[in-house]
């Protein structure tokens, strides 16, 4: 859990095998989700105004290879505190995980990896 911004271990969901990826300014002042590969009705980016009183926050739940190859790992990255809760939370409702895990099930029932884009709103 965490983001590239405050926990380094959670870079490695940025690596290549990821269509996602985290950035951030480095003023501080927003960052964005990169979308690598957008396939039709998906943006090239999304991106949040720390700023503003209330705005979109953006979070990531990414399901990946480990690095030895013999497992698997599970992300959780939110662009900003309020983005972590809500990526936590989207694991608990079907409707948001269960059209992932039907796309990435293959015929022998094991699991794909797979990226979900959480949006979500912060109030201040």
């Amino acid at each position: 859990m965490g983001s590239v911004g405050s926990n380094p271990g959670a870079s490695i969901a940025d690596t290549g095998a990821a269509n996602l990826r985290s950035v951030y300014r480095q003023s501080r002042e927003g960052a964005m989700i990169v979308n690598r590969n957008p396939q039709p009705g998906e943006g090239p980016s999304y991106e949040s105004h720390w700023n503003e009183p209330a705005h979109e926050i953006f979070a990531l739940i990414t399901f990946l290879p480990n690095l030895g190859g013999g497992g698997r790992m599970l992300f959780l990255q939110g662009l900003d505190v309020a983005g972590i809760p809500a990526a936590a939370e989207a694991l608990f409702h079907t409707s948001i995980v269960a059209p992932a895990l039907k796309n990435a099930t293959r015929a022998d029932g094991s699991v794909a990896s797979f990226e979900i884009l959480v949006r979500s709103t912060s109030i201040n």
